[in-house]
């Protein structure tokens, strides 16, 4: 789900060539808008039945990562919409069915915890979406009593899939440090996805916490 068609298009045609026809649907969508949102999840519920798994990962990068001191409201509405808000129209729009099964998880692609990491408006509004995941997974309570998790994943800095062999290094330093280890630069997206479905598989145990991918390729003993 994006409002990107393009790139929405071809993750869909992507998956499907991977697997087989009908795994993967694309639906544009607009998560600044809960009526676009609520269309969404009723596309998902015709076309699969059900939803297991809700990851937010969207953001307006077009507006950059402006300093605090040149902030301006508007660009951090804008940024809001996406992030804050669209997040929560998706929880509305999916949790309280996932409570009613008792099966579900709830993943947020995150850009840092607590501390500020040098993106002025970006990372405030980042931060904004993550201190309501937290806040959610606090109400959820014990996954085993609702069966629900929820987690945070912070995963550095990632390639784009056209250019995911360009910067992407393969040396190994002696210790891990940082997000980005074991690259030289950005890694490539599948290195990303590989730590994001780990931590979906994993996502009970990390519930109401959040982790860097360092932290998971290091667990898993990540081939660089």
């Amino acid at each position: 789900a994006t409002r990107t068609e393009s790139k929405g298009l071809e993750a869909a045609e992507l998956i499907n060539r991977e697997t087989k026809p009908g795994t993967a649907t694309f639906i544009k969508t607009d998560v600044t808008s809960e009526e676009s949102v609520n269309s969404m999840a009723k596309q998902t519920i015709d076309t699969f039945g059900k939803l297991d798994i809700l990851m937010n990962n969207a953001m307006n990068m077009g507006v950059g990562g402006f300093s605090i001191l040149n902030a301006t409201p508007g660009a951090l509405d804008e940024q809001y919409a996406v992030s804050v808000r669209g997040t929560l129209h998706c929880i509305r729009a999916f949790v309280p069915a996932m409570l009613k099964r008792r099966h579900g998880v709830i993943g947020y692609v995150a850009s840092g915890f607590r501390m500020a990491r040098g993106g002025g408006g970006y990372f405030a509004i980042k931060g904004a979406t993550s201190a309501m995941m937290m806040e959610l997974a606090a109400e959820l309570g014990d996954v085993k009593e609702t069966g629900d998790a929820v987690f945070m994943l912070v995963p550095g800095n990632v390639a784009e899939p056209s250019n995911r062999n360009e910067g992407t290094g393969t040396s190994r330093p002696s210790v891990f440090q940082g997000l980005n280890v074991g690259y030289d630069g950005p890694m490539p997206p599948e290195d990303a996805g590989a730590a994001i479905a780990y931590c979906i598989a994993h996502a009970a145990e990390i519930h109401g916490s959040g982790v860097t991918i360092g932290q998971v390729q290091k667990h898993i003993g990540w081939p660089f």
